[in-house]
């Protein structure tokens, strides 16, 4: 099948799914939490986070009610058979056990949502239980794109020396024209893996990482690459301590009644990041909406970056990086995906549900100028 793409028009629906009986204690306990270290818009970061800063973080808002039938929506949807245009978006942009989930939150809520790219790369490390960096750490993953910066001429050497030690995906801690070490969670503490901890170095920032030679890295990983998980195992073990990359999204928008873009720093904003964060951890154990540094939606959507800055950070610069609108995107509306690929789409998809497109996204002006 052709994978279709979008043109303002809907495509590949499904009917809705009913919803079962969760243990809304639970449900309700995981609501409470994920409010914890995921800020809206604190963590841009993977587009320009020196520039992006923590903002207050607001009372839960998702009703034990509302997170249950998230819950159960995800549950159900768990095992349905991807369409053509979702199991593209799968490779790319969001894992396909999430992409699921996001489904059912979005059709719960009444939301649509898009996120950026991934990567390849990222995906592969979420799909091994890594972390998800958030708007603490600021520098770049490792991959062709960051080694070509740092390494120039060298970088396909260094990126094959990079693969064989399988460390491609992780956040990496450069300077110096070359690469210093991995982000590692705060799950690698004093006493569950002493040898590692002990090996850790702090950057200025206070962040943690592991160091590695980039000239030995099978060498300089050996003690990471041999720590023992809880249960005494090693193998893979390793794979879940380094930091990935989280999911950007780009748009977010309140489907249900006056259909509008969700405010910045607002209530709607929080509901939706947390129903999401419901939904991928109802599938998926190791990224409960409480599970801190393992939830997948760590920031508010790049949409209200520039309002963000203006009201929690008057005087600093606006990145236009960052002011602009990015392509391509995976649009989920209210369960429903497509892929955006110009700012010609994004205008249409906006104006066919009766949605205005901001004044600076649209395609004639995506640009920025403060």
């Amino acid at each position: 099948m052709k994978v279709m793409r979008n043109r303002g028009m809907i495509a590949d629906a499904f009917p809705p799914e009913s919803v079962s009986r969760d243990d809304t204690a639970s449900v309700a306990q995981q609501v409470a939490n994920s409010d914890r270290g995921a800020s809206p818009l604190a963590g841009l970061s993977a587009l320009n986070a020196d520039l992006v800063q923590r903002v207050p973080i607001r009372p839960p808002v998702l009703l034990a009610t509302k997170a249950r039938a998230v819950t159960g929506r995800a549950r159900l949807g768990a095992s349905r058979e991807l369409t053509s245009v979702e199991a593209e978006i799968a490779r790319t942009f969001v894992r396909p056990e999430h992409l699921r989930a996001i489904s059912a939150a979005a059709r719960s809520g009444a939301f649509a949502v898009s996120f950026r790219a991934s990567g390849e790369l990222t995906l592969k490390r979420l799909a091994a239980g890594a972390p998800a960096k958030g708007h603490d750490i600021l520098e770049k993953t490792i991959k062709p794109a960051s080694m070509q910066e740092v390494y120039g001429t060298d970088a396909p050497r260094r990126l094959a020396q990079i693969e064989r030690a399988d460390i491609d995906g992780y956040v990496g801690h450069w300077a110096n024209d070359k690469l210093l070490g991995l982000y590692m969670d705060p799950a690698v503490n004093e006493r569950d893996t002493p040898a590692l901890f002990h090996a850790l170095r702090s950057t200025p920032s206070g962040q943690r990482y592991y160091p590695v030679n980039h000239d030995d890295l099978e060498g300089s990983l050996a003690l990471l690459k041999n720590t023992r998980g809880p249960l005494g195992e090693t193998g893979n073990f390793w794979k879940c301590l380094p930091y990935t990359g989280d999911y950007d999204m780009h748009d977010m928008l309140n489907m249900a009644g006056h259909r509008a873009p969700v405010p910045s720093g607002s209530r709607d904003e929080h509901r939706i990041m947390q129903a999401l964060n419901v939904a991928i951890g109802a599938i998926d154990p190791v990224r409960t909406a409480s599970s801190g540094s393992h939830r997948l939606i760590q920031h508010g959507p790049q949409h209200n970056y520039v309002a963000h800055m203006r009201v929690n950070e008057q005087g600093a610069v606006i990145c236009e990086a960052v002011a602009k609108a990015s392509f391509p995107l995976a649009m989920c509306d209210r369960g429903t995906w497509s892929v955006i690929e110009t700012p010609e789409a994004l205008d249409a998809f906006y104006r066919q549900r009766g949605v205005v497109l901001k004044e600076k996204w649209r395609p004639e002006l995506n640009a920025f100028s403060a």
